[in-house]
């Protein structure tokens, strides 16, 4: 209980009768004022909303990590929810992901060894330059301009 007499509210998420570790939401409210069973607190709309933006958010790694083919805990969900894992993609893997399908097109003839070899020329100079520049796990979604007016190695990028 804190000075004003509320409780914290914690969530813990179960997958298939496995608990995971509880953490705070960040909410606080009178014992009296939570409803266990519908997970609400009576008369308070902001914190009802802030408690469906984490169970939105929860399910929607759930379904992500499920997407993609990942084994899901509790603890692996906590630490997407914590940010210490990220769903998105980096620049990297999807430049590999590229590389894959310019390399199916040559391999069925749609593009020349030469066209597929730029590819790969573009991709080591993008590695060389994030490794350089210290961005090597950026993520798409922060991709901006400013990224590329980063201070330059003496190497010139060709």
């Amino acid at each position: 209980m804190n000075a004003k007499g509320e409780a914290p509210i914690y969530c813990r998420i179960t997958i298939n009768g496995v608990r995971g570790t509880d953490f705070t939401t960040g909410i606080f409210c009178k014992l009296e004022h939570f409803n266990s069973k519908l997970q609400k607190i009576d008369q308070d709309e902001i914190a009802n909303l802030k408690l469906a933006q984490i169970a939105h958010k929860i399910n929607t790694i759930y379904i992500e990590l499920t997407n993609k083919g990942i084994h899901i805990t509790p603890g692996k969900i906590q630490e997407y929810m914590n940010g210490k894992k990220h769903l998105g993609i980096t620049l990297l893997q999807l430049m590999n992901q590229y590389r894959e399908h310019r390399a199916k097109l040559k391999s069925v003839g749609e593009i020349t060894h030469s066209t597929y070899l730029k590819c790969e020329i573009i991709i080591k100079n993008l590695s060389e330059f994030l490794t350089e520049t210290k961005q090597r796990t950026i993520m798409v979604e922060n991709i901006n301009a400013r990224m590329a007016l980063a201070p330059r190695a003496k190497k010139s990028w060709s």
